[in-house]
């Protein structure tokens, strides 16, 4: 550089930096001839937290984008609960960028889960079979259960029903009402012949289970 040159410099751009004094201008001594460029870290930066699950690939809760990050720092997130769910990666640590930031939580639904299916009498809820119990369910699942014929009692609609497996109780429950076209017959014999002595008497329409003297 030749004494007293006046020299120009530009800042250049470094990623994730903002420059502050983006251009410069000195004259040249015999001295230390220096330009210093000063940057800050980028401020307006962002991150997304995903939420997803591991067999579909499908978003299980809405995602979370947070603002106003600075370049080149830490964040470190934990999973959040999911009805449903267990975490596979219950913690995430990345560092921020100025391309894509997002950390994403991966989970599984719970198995392990049961159903059951009971079958009532209409009006009083009294159990009329023992309630079928089934194990080994998914989170999610959908199971579709139809009413069973039960000696002596008619269905009442609806006779089959699809629930969706959850965490609380799982319970399908079928109703029926006791069958009033039954009957019964009265005989009347000599003992010791056995020839009936007078005509048998036929009484129509009785209620299952009901008592007759």
């Amino acid at each position: 550089q030749t004494y007293g040159a006046e020299v120009i410099e530009k800042s250049p751009t470094i990623d994730g930096y903002i420059n502050i004094n983006p251009e410069e201008t000195i004259t040249i001594t015999t001295g230390l001839n220096e330009i210093v460029f000063k940057y800050a870290k980028q401020t307006d930066l962002s991150y997304t937290v995903k939420y997803i699950d591991q067999e579909t690939g499908e978003e299980i809760k809405l995602a979370v984008t947070y603002n106003n990050q600075v370049f080149d720092s830490e964040v470190t997130e934990e999973a959040p609960d999911v009805e449903g769910y267990t975490k596979v990666n219950p913690e995430e640590t990345i560092t921020i960028t100025t391309g894509t930031n997002e950390i994403i939580f991966y989970y599984e639904k719970v198995d392990g889960l049961t159903y059951t299916v009971e079958y009532l009498e209409k009006d009083t809820n009294k159990e009329i079979s023992l309630p079928k119990v089934v194990d080994e369910k998914v989170y999610g699942d959908e199971v579709t259960e139809n009413a069973i014929d039960i000696d002596g009692y008619v269905k009442v609609e609806p006779t089959s029903e699809t629930i969706t497996i959850g965490m609380n109780e799982n319970i399908i429950k079928f109703y029926y009402i006791k069958r009033t076209d039954l009957s019964y017959t009265v005989k009347y014999i000599d003992q010791e012949t056995g020839d009936e002595i007078k005509s048998a008497v036929t009484y129509g329409g009785q209620v299952f289970d009901d008592e007759v003297t």
